[in-house]
């Protein structure tokens, strides 16, 4: 609250009228302030009671500037007319004071200066070493930054009166007139101005200034090129683009790019090859975040910026939370922690359909249905609300290795040691069609993301590529495989083969895009949803995140026992924020992703765990399977699944 006061003289003669700006200052808020002032050979005083800081203390006297309270020279005080008894500024000639402005320029004992411990002010409080750097902080933040925080997000509310309200009395404003000037020209397209705002502002790094004037001029092309107006346009391009591109150098191929768009025919043609949406659009608004790479942050604040801050500062939260698996709000009063007892780590179903020992198990892509391929040569297909046998799947001569579900799960592919791959219906379970091209056992099995084919990979050495009708459409030769994975982008197969090494071929051009050696035997590869990653199990008890773009390995996650046997991982939770596995000790290992740290070691099996399988519809639920002939069901404690 803004306060005013006027010094009175017994006496009744004149006395100067002192106005105080309301900043806040630390420690010094509703204190009790002793100022004095001599005249002559007597000494004035007057108390100022409730100051809540003193930014901006000035005089209303007819005294020189030069003179101040104490009598020292001071900056801060200046005459005003002594009819003025309120501050009342103009938003637009409002200055920013620092909140140490009053301290700066006043003494706060009577006529001494402060000793270097600390004084004591008025009413006993003591300004002491560090007292100049805390005011300037708001708990260890920038004050000013904070104050332009919260008046952006004030104006981003809506709340445009108490914006104003604030910028008065913080004597604060989110940006200055210029770069306020510069984003209401360039949402006008006012050209000419933004050109000439555009050297007034400062740039994050030297040479930036060109490429944001390059792609300014290149909004003005285009919009030019939008109204039909082609030599206008073209003058652009030739005299104002061009001589760009021969300071940047780096822009010519944009600059040829530029230029093709005059063959446009009509503005349709334009967006569609620009991909661009026109002046009356959102690219203006796009080539305002486009500016806002290379001009200061400090003097152009990104958009929502608090709101990115809490983005982050949740999402360093959910990093923190070692079973983070829940997908309700986090709230901003209190520090996010997943409640443990709420992570799946207990069997709450045992699946015994099988006659012998169970390989692998996978979830439909909708969470309704488990598949689980068995030694005893079968394939069983669960309904997942109900746990109950859906259909058994007959036909293959041997163990069953493998199987995948189509993209829209109506259909699901089989895998055998028999060389065979047989494809049923989901919905009949019947036998759709029987693929043979493979001598030896077919190791795995996987859709392409279309549905219209797959891809099998099997001992023989051979990868090959087949589509619905049984007609092969590609192969690719080398050692024997033990599993491959396609990505959901449809734009990367990876596979694993007995030579130690992970294959990484482009499924548009064929090619072999990386061939990596490993230390030891690979057991299994998964590819993340995202298609950035994938996961190996590798014969000296780790399994691997390798980022599948830049071909590095990213992590290692270590614990479980494999060495004899085919062990299978997979991605699971919520944003697979966990990683799984088999084990041969009987157990199952569950990882947090991004710390690589052991957060679960379950018991239940009896003899080695081959396969696991996160439900991708259900972060509480995931399956195992063992050489105990069972497939186990995994979730929250029985207590607590009707919060699922």
């Amino acid at each position: 609250m803004l306060r005013v006061a006027r010094l009175r003289v017994p006496d009744g003669s004149h006395c100067p009228t002192l106005d105080i700006a309301p900043v806040p200052y630390g420690g010094l808020r509703n204190a009790t302030h002793s100022l004095s002032l001599q005249e002559g050979q007597g000494r004035r005083e007057h108390t100022l009671s409730g100051l809540a800081s003193a930014s901006s203390l000035e005089s209303s006297s007819t005294a020189s500037p030069s003179e101040n309270i104490s009598g020292t020279q001071s900056p801060l005080i200046r005459p005003r007319p002594a009819s003025v008894d309120t501050l009342q500024e103009s938003p637009r000639k409002r200055q920013r004071l620092s909140p140490l402005a009053f301290e700066d320029s006043m003494r706060f004992t009577n006529g001494a200066d402060p000793s270097p411990a600390g004084s004591s002010i008025g009413n006993g409080l003591q300004i002491r070493n560090g007292a100049r750097a805390a005011a300037k902080l708001y708990h260890g933040h920038d004050r000013e930054e904070v104050t332009r925080l919260i008046l952006q997000t004030l104006q981003d509310l809506g709340y445009a009166s108490a914006a104003t309200a604030f910028e008065q009395e913080s004597h604060t404003l989110v940006e200055s007139s210029e770069v306020a000037a510069f984003k209401e020209s360039v949402l006008q397209g006012n050209w000419d101005k933004v050109e000439q705002l555009l050297s007034l502002l400062e740039f994050q790094q030297e040479g930036d200034a060109p490429n944001a004037l390059f792609i300014v001029r290149e909004q003005k092309y285009l919009e030019l090129l939008e109204q039909r107006n082609v030599p206008g346009a073209l003058q652009v391009l030739r005299s104002e683009l061009t001589s760009l591109t021969t300071t940047l150098n780096h822009n010519v191929p944009r600059l040829h790019f530029l230029s093709s768009l005059m063959m446009c025919l009509s503005s349709e043609d334009l967006y569609e090859q620009a991909h661009w949406d026109g002046a009356s659009g959102t690219s203006r608004r796009m080539l305002l975040g486009r500016l806002q790479r290379y001009v200061s942050p400090s003097a152009m604040i990104p958009e929502h910026r608090l709101a990115t801050l809490l983005d982050q500062a949740k999402a360093h939260q959910v990093s923190e939370c070692l079973y983070h698996n829940s997908a309700q709000p986090i709230s901003l009063f209190d520090d996010h922690e997943c409640d443990k007892n709420e992570f799946p780590s207990t069997t709450i179903e045992v699946l015994e359909g099988h006659k012998d020992e169970v390989w692998f198990v996978k979830f439909s892509n909708n969470g309704k249905f488990l598949a689980s391929a068995s030694k005893d040569r079968t394939v069983i297909i669960w309904d997942v609300e109900a746990f109950e046998i859906l259909h058994v799947l007959e036909g293959h001569d041997d163990a069953v290795s493998y199987v995948d579900w189509s993209p829209d799960d109506s259909k699901l592919l089989t895998c055998a040691t028999d060389h065979n791959v047989r494809l049923y219906d989901v919905r009949t379970g019947g036998l759709v069609r029987v693929f043979q091209a493979h001598h030896e056992p077919v190791s795995s099995c996987a859709w392409l993301p279309s549905g219209q084919g797959f891809i099998t990979g099997s001992m023989d050495g051979e990868i090959v590529m087949w589509n619905l009708q049984g007609g092969i459409t590609h192969k690719w030769s080398g050692s024997r495989i033990y599993d491959l994975a396609v990505s959901m982008d449809g734009t990367r197969l990876v596979s694993i083969c007995t030579a130690k090494k992970m294959h990484i071929y482009n499924l548009i051009t064929k090619v072999t895009e990386a061939s990596v050696a490993m230390p030891s035997d690979l057991t299994c590869v998964t590819i993340s949803k995202d298609s950035r990653y994938a996961l190996i199990n590798v014969a000296t008890k780790e399994v691997h995140l390798w980022d599948l773009e830049r071909v590095r390995l990213v992590r290692k996650f270590s614990g479980q026992v494999q060495g004899k046997y085919v062990i299978r991982s997979a991605f699971g939770g919520l944003n697979e924020a966990f990683v799984i596995s088999g084990s041969e000790d009987a157990c199952v290992y569950v990882w947090n992703k991004e710390h690589g740290t052991l957060v679960e070691k379950l018991k239940g099996h009896v003899g080695t765990v081959n396969s696991v399988s996160w439900n991708p519809s259900n972060v509480y639920m995931f399956a195992s399977a063992g050489d105990d002939k069972t497939v186990r069901i995994w979730s929250k404690s029985p207590e607590l699944r009707g919060r699922m």
